[in-house]
């Protein structure tokens, strides 16, 4: 990497770093509920898919699986307090009026391991003939200590190959994959460096965290120690958690709105020798951050290949959010191979008012999350990525916080989430735990009553996500 690249690189991420959010936080307003119409985004056909056939039940979607650097420069956060405790994440314009409202190259995966990247240590490099010392010779001995072809002397030093040298990337001068790791000398590589070690590649499921807040979501941390699929998200790492059992969330305007600067901060992360998260989540897909995620998936996609499947975007909440307004943002991400994280959030005021029977309101609940013919939800997002042939994980959240779980017997209404979910989407397989299960926002003590709700999360998990009941654990909510 030349000099004038990294002084370009690292000062665009010091300068846009601090555009940064609070922990666990985005716009000051997100949730669409909290006023406006539908406005320019309304209802509306949904983008058709050509010969694409309908869904059927149990379908997932399968996917394979505090060190500072300059993209932590970039993305850094000040604390773990969030900008607005009682809101979900934004799906609001600044003045209240909701986004997104209801109706309207894949690339080759690039292991940064491949041996293909690695120079070779059992034959000679370049023009330097075979060592055989059983033959006559009259070059010159090696240089004292140098051992080819895995050393070479070089004015007078001996120096290695890029696998001799500890590395598992040997790229071309001029390439930006090396960005941010230290570059190893060597003879056979114009750019030499070493990727960490990536952990393994499966299905997950998200639950925000304010991770000072360790009671309200101790019995999520279980679930992750578990290795069950849910990972603790959230800006900054808990101590003593793995980097394996994190995801980090990143807000979209964390670069100034800049997408591909966004990608490259996120390479940056992922390329930490010192640590790096098991995934990366952008916070988040909606009108006015589309723009932002197309340029920074495509600039995954193409100059960060080796990352695939470890990336993605939640998209927007809200009771009228229709998905096929977002057409441009999600399909960058379906052809990247991106993590999709449908906010799901529901409150249980609205369930309750939807119908005069349980059954009435289960219909519209599943409703909510599986969409129709005018709403694009999880059903037109399922069938998107079919149409694409993408590999893409989609990976169901609900909200947990008071502001969704705002009439009597919170745990009641989490759960039937859990059931209406299984039995009424037509897409069980999301929640199952192979897919991950289901993910959660946020687990906040100023935002939650009790300090119990993540067992009672942890037990609705248990009887879906792990045991694939279909049965209701908890029954009817009470809405009277």
């Amino acid at each position: 990497m030349s000099l004038s690249r990294l002084v370009v690189s690292l000062t665009a991420l010091v300068l846009l770093g601090a555009c940064a959010p609070g922990e666990d936080s985005g716009d000051a307003s997100r949730d669409s509920d909290s006023g406006g119409g539908a406005g320019a985004d309304s209802s509306g056909p949904v983008v058709p898919l050509p010969d694409v056939a309908e869904g059927t039940r149990d379908v997932g979607v399968d996917t394979p699986a505090d060190g500072s650097t300059p993209g932590d420069a970039a993305l850094a956060t000040d604390s773990d307090a969030p900008v607005d405790r009682d809101a979900g994440p934004s799906d609001a314009t600044s003045d209240g009026t909701p986004d997104d409202a209801a109706s309207p190259t894949d690339t080759t995966t690039d292991d940064a391991a491949s041996p293909t990247d690695t120079a070779t240590d059992d034959g000679p490099p370049g023009d330097v003939p075979p060592r055989d010392d059983a033959a006559p010779r009259d070059d010159p001995p090696p240089g004292p200590g140098c051992d080819p072809p895995r050393t070479i002397e070089i004015d007078g030093r001996c120096i290695p190959t890029c696998g001799a040298a500890g590395g598992n990337a040997c790229v071309a001068a001029g390439s930006t994959r090396c960005d941010f790791l230290p570059h190893l000398e060597s003879y056979d590589c114009e750019i030499c460096c070493a990727f960490p070690p990536s952990p393994p590649l499966r299905a997950n499921s998200h639950n925000t965290v304010v991770i000072a807040d360790i009671w309200h979501w101790d019995a999520i941390r279980t679930l992750a120690d578990r290795g069950l699929g849910p990972m603790i998200t959230s800006q900054n790492r808990p101590d003593d958690l793995p980097w394996e059992r994190w995801t980090r969330n990143v807000h979209w305007e964390s670069t100034g709105g800049d997408g591909v600067a966004l990608a490259d901060a996120v390479h940056a992360v992922f390329a930490n020798p010192d640590g790096a998260p098991n995934k990366v989540l952008i916070d988040e897909l909606k009108t006015a951050s589309q723009d932002t995620i197309v340029a920074f998936a495509e600039r995954m996609a193409e100059r960060y290949p080796q990352w695939r499947g470890r990336w993605g975007a939640y998209i927007v909440a809200g009771e009228a959010v229709h998905y096929a307004n977002l057409t441009r943002g999600i399909d960058a991400l379906l052809l990247a191979g991106a993590i999709l994280v449908p906010e799901l959030y529901f409150h249980q005021s609205r369930y309750c008012a939807s119908g005069s029977s349980a059954d009435e309101r289960d219909v519209w609940l599943g409703h909510m999350f599986r969409g129709d013919a005018h709403l694009a939800r999880v059903h037109w997002l399922v069938q998107r990525g079919v149409h694409y042939g993408s590999d893409s994980q989609i990976s169901p959240m609900f909200g947990v916080t008071d502001h969704y779980l705002d009439g009597r017997s919170p745990a009641v209404y989490l759960d039937r989430m859990f059931y209406v979910f299984v039995t009424r989407s037509d897409y069980r397989g999301l929640a199952l735990e192979p897919n991950g299960g289901i993910g959660a926002w946020k687990w906040d003590g100023d935002a939650m009553a009790n300090t119990s709700r993540d067992l009672a999360f942890a037990e609705s998990f248990e009887h879906y996500s792990v045991l694939g009941r279909t049965d209701s654990r908890l029954g009817q909510v009470p809405c009277d």
